[in-house]
């Protein structure tokens, strides 16, 4: 990483990359930023992911393998941190968008499931580090709505085994014994 490129400098390049029809994004220059500890230059870069056009300018092409890692690591400092940022995720938001990024992990039959155990470990990690507002908006704003899917309550099943995590399992499959089954980014897919 480039000493010179400071936070301010990184941010102008990310917001105006992709801007103009011919404009082209170097992926190695992304992957080199997502190493960034930066909190702002992980959020740019999370919109860029998340703006199809402007990820379409990334050459080469930008592979699951290059960011597999990179969001559920940006959800979960956002979680943690809760940053007062308009270019960041809340605590709630990034609760939200964990929520999304693994049903789609869930629902998509090629991603293997070692993917999906590497996220429920990020989870399981947050939960037990975490503190109340942390535990709270996990349960609330994500493990609640991934268990609207039955396979998925099996799949984090084992959480019965802690006495701490057991709490959290509970607490999150009440939500659907209550009748909570209406968030449509919950999970569709059964997996075994």
């Amino acid at each position: 990483m480039s000493q010179r490129d400071d936070v301010p400098n990184i941010l102008g390049k990310l917001n105006s990359l992709g801007g103009r029809k011919d404009d082209t994004i170097p992926l190695e220059l992304l992957l080199e930023w997502m190493r960034r500890p930066e909190i702002e230059v992980q959020a740019a870069i999370y919109d860029l992911l998340t703006s199809s056009e402007r990820a379409k300018k990334l050459v080469p092409d930008l592979t699951f393998e290059d960011y597999v890692a990179f969001k559920p690591r940006f959800f979960s400092r956002c979680i943690i941190e809760d940053p007062d940022s308009e270019i960041t995720l809340s605590r709630w938001e990034a609760a939200m968008e964990f929520l999304g990024w693994f049903a789609y992990l869930w629902d998509d039959p090629s991603v293997e499931r070692s993917v999906l155990l590497e996220a429920k470990e990020q989870l399981r990690k947050l939960y037990l580090e975490g503190d109340s507002d942390v535990r709270t908006a996990l349960i609330q704003g994500t493990l609640e709505h991934l268990f609207e899917n039955a396979s998925v309550r099996e799949f984090f099943a084992d959480w019965l085994n802690d006495p701490t995590l057991r709490k959290a399992y509970q607490e999150a499959a009440e939500w659907s014994k209550l009748g909570g089954h209406n968030t449509p980014y919950a999970p569709k897919r059964t997996r075994t």
